[in-house]
């Protein structure tokens, strides 16, 4: 009887997607579950209803295969009492938990991904008895990394806004759909009922709500348990990305599966980084620091 017995986590846009799918390539026996507490998947299987192999548009990945690596009635039971949300708090502690709990009466070994646990993201690893990483990312690259989409037009006019009007590209993007692209007007919502942000633009209330969610994982950090991972060494050293994956969770990376492009991952533009740069006050630029990032 094996069930959950890893999680890997971090923000939206800090590279989790593509992780997944190097991961899922190279270790195919193990069911790495995309995303199972994110409202767009769940969505998606209503209206989509993927197969196992149904690219998903926006990531052109087959997202939905582990799903399929169970049986029906885990599925169905999954897709029926889960309940997703953008970002899980304490007080949604029994929901995020409610939502996995099907894949530990398993018999087969899960390892969960997920952009939504860093508020809970201990707790979580605890009452699974299992270990986790947590992927942080540079919050220019991760902000940049919004402009995500299929069309590359579409990309290339967001890309240009977000770099010389943040604050406007930040409120457009909020406003998208109920709880904004990529989650961003909930995420944002909760993370002022946490405290994290209050007076400041919209690119300021963005950097200090990405920085408090990684560093309440840094401050509740169980180090037999869990570590936190730059993105960065990932895509820079291919040996780092294969040991520490071993080490916490026995998942192998294949070097064939490999495709982390340091060319797409380190696209933020200096003036975004230094538009950043000028939002930080002394709280927060310690903190980014303590995650590994010096503005």
């Amino acid at each position: 009887m094996e069930g959950v017995r890893g999680i890997i986590n971090g923000y939206y846009r800090t590279g989790t997607s593509i992780i997944w799918w190097i991961l899922q390539q190279s270790n195919p026996e193990t069911i790495i579950l995309y995303e199972p507490h994110s409202i767009g998947l769940h969505n998606e299987f209503r209206t989509l209803n993927p197969k196992a192999d149904t690219v998903n548009p926006l990531h052109g990945m087959p997202i939905y295969k582990p799903y399929f690596m169970v049986s029906d009635e885990v599925r169905r039971k999954f897709l029926e009492t889960a309940k997703p949300k953008p970002v899980y708090t304490k007080d949604d502690f029994e929901d995020a938990i409610k939502t996995a709990e099907m894949f530990n009466d398993i018999d087969k070994r899960v390892i969960i991904q997920s952009n939504q646990l860093h508020p809970i993201l201990h707790e979580f690893a605890e009452y699974f008895d299992c270990n986790y990483i947590h992927i942080v990312r540079d919050p220019a690259e991760v902000l940049y990394s919004h402009a995500g989409s299929p069309s590359k037009l579409k990309r290339r006019i967001q890309q240009f806004l977000v770099t010389y009007a943040p604050n406007y590209m930040i409120s457009k993007w909020m406003n998208h759909g109920k709880t904004g692209k990529f989650e961003l007007k909930y995420t944002m919502k909760v993370a002022k009922k946490l405290g994290y942000i209050n007076g400041g633009d919209l690119l300021e209330k963005f950097v200090r709500m990405y920085v408090n969610y990684n560093y309440h994982v840094l401050e509740n950090l169980d180090e037999k348990r869990g570590t936190i991972v730059k993105f960065e060494d990932l895509v820079r050293n291919p040996k780092f990305f294969n040991s520490i994956f071993w080490v916490y969770l026995w998942l192998k990376v294949e070097p064939k599966y490999n495709r982390l492009d340091p060319k797409r991952a380190f696209q933020a533009p200096e003036k975004l980084r230094n538009a950043i740069k000028r939002r930080l006050d002394p709280v927060t630029r310690k903190k980014l620091e303590e995650l590994g990032y010096d503005y």
